[in-house]
């Protein structure tokens, strides 16, 4: 659905009419609420997309194995492998996206989405079709990315993984009702209303 108003700034830009590259060079990144993996590409290989960013060599360098083509492929390989192993995809790392769990599928994306050092990181949905241990890991690797530094937005139903959130904003039909931490949330009276019934 389109904005009908409002403006979208980030960082003293507006974003509204940036493209998806020129929002990606700018810092923010976002992962879908149904992941999007390539399915026929290995994880490493995902994840190696991801590293676009880092790379200034052309499509012709690229096809002629140019010494700078190759020094930038090894440098993503070896950025892709460390992200594989920091979010415990090592083991899977050479297997199709496709073969990949509903949650390997999402810390995936995940991982993609972090190699190439975003500022923000928008997630929608994250916990949607994980089991519990599956939203436990992502719980913690959400923690451990903001505990590194990484700003993250996120969209969500789901109350237990919202409790990685220091500030919360709950909206009913398209209006902010309540703002603060999570526990001003769950006390609020017009969010016990519009969302408990009670």
């Amino acid at each position: 659905m389109r904005h009908r108003s409002g403006r979208i700034v980030y960082d003293g830009v507006e974003m509204r009419n940036q493209t998806i590259q020129q929002r990606s060079y700018a810092g923010m990144v976002r992962t879908f609420q149904t992941p999007m993996v390539f399915e026929k590409m290995t994880v490493l290989e995902n994840v190696m997309v991801g590293c676009n960013k880092i790379t200034s060599s052309g499509m012709v360098e690229g096809l002629l194995s140019l010494p700078r083509a190759r020094k930038e492929a090894k440098a993503m390989r070896e950025q892709a492998e460390m992200y594989c192993e920091k979010f415990s995809l090592s083991s899977v790392a050479h297997q199709l996206a496709h073969n990949l769990s509903a949650g390997q599928r999402r810390i995936l994306e995940i991982a993609r989405a972090v190699v190439g050092k975003p500022n923000l990181l928008l997630l929608d949905e994250p916990s949607s079709g994980l089991n519990p241990d599956e939203i436990d890991e992502l719980d913690r690797s959400i923690r451990a990315l903001n505990d590194a530094g990484l700003t993250i937005l996120l969209v969500s139903h789901d109350m237990d993984l919202m409790s990685v959130a220091r500030r919360v904003h709950v909206l009913y039909f398209g209006r902010i009702i309540a703002s603060g931490s999570m526990e001003e949330i769950q006390a609020n009276p017009e969010v016990r209303e519009a969302y408990f019934g009670s």
